[in-house]
């Protein structure tokens, strides 16, 4: 994907970019809080990982938008504001979501039949979760995908950008795996920051690629169950090779697919020379 850069397009001060590091470390705190003080699925704890992470949230979209300022961008550069636009932008986001899902179970199936059966959570549960997915993932958005990318989008070129921000991501997620767990999950994290990277992009709104975060963490971990018991489970009509991990290459396969497409588009591509404009 080639930018469009305009000659004429600002330069974000190096100082911002400093600042918006303090920012994230007050975000990032503000996730390991939520998590720490308030495990577990009783109200109060849900309660409180809520609070914290509206907190960290509130803290970098305001921030954010103050740095906008003084770089001489728009503020709502970020696109997430109460508009129509913006709303039209979230449900394109759970679509993709819904789409993507679907495209992964599909290609599983042909790899792996295997047949859905109810699960152990109940539609509550689907839905609390769901709340604790949108909070974390609007965190994790404005860290990965919000000032920091357009800053550099400024600086290097969006590809560039996007490709040198895959890294932290990935390592976002790495606490407690070891190396070859590490490996699979940069590959599956940084396949899932391009669709990300590119719901903002082709909408000019990071609440497309808030929600296709969130939906998409929802329907797998709480829906499907992949890694933890969900409202549907996935029974296998047979075993396959212990030495290969077919969930992680379909995951990440499908997604790096998934992935390319959306790269093709051209309301992506005209999001790319935006971005860095």
């Amino acid at each position: 994907m080639k930018d469009g850069v305009s000659a004429t397009r600002a330069s974000p001060r190096g100082s911002s970019a400093w600042l918006f590091v303090i920012l994230s470390v007050l975000g990032i705190s503000a996730m390991q809080a939520a998590h720490s003080f308030f495990p577990g699925d009783l109200p109060v704890a849900r309660l409180g990982r809520l609070v914290c992470l509206a907190g960290g949230a509130c803290l970098l979209i305001a921030g954010s938008r103050w740095l906008l300022r003084r770089d001489g961008l728009t503020a709502d550069r970020l696109g997430l504001g109460v508009k129509a636009e913006h709303g039209r932008a979230f449900l394109f986001g759970a679509s993709l979501a819904i789409l993507h899902i679907a495209f992964l179970l599909a290609i599983l199936y042909v790899a792996a039949p295997f047949e859905i059966v109810e699960g152990t959570k109940t539609f509550a549960d689907v839905a609390l979760a769901s709340m604790d997915y949108f909070a974390g993932n609007l965190v994790e958005e404005l860290l990965a995908r919000g000032y920091l990318l357009i800053v550099l989008a400024h600086w290097l070129g969006t590809t560039r950008a996007i490709w040198m921000l895959a890294v932290p991501f990935g390592l976002f997620h790495f606490p407690g795996l070891d190396l070859v767990a590490l490996i699979k999950m940069m590959l599956t994290t940084g396949a899932m920051h391009f669709v990300y990277s590119y719901s903002f992009l082709a909408t000019r709104s990071l609440w497309a690629a808030v929600a296709a975060h969130a939906v998409g963490n929802t329907l797998l971990h709480a829906v499907i169950g992949v890694d933890k018991p969900g409202a549907l489970a996935l029974h296998f009509r047979q075993s396959f090779p212990e030495s290969l991990d077919l969930p992680f290459v379909v995951f990440f396969g499908a997604s790096a697919v998934f992935a390319l497409w959306m790269s093709r588009w051209s309301a992506t591509r005209r999001g790319a020379a935006w971005m860095a404009a």
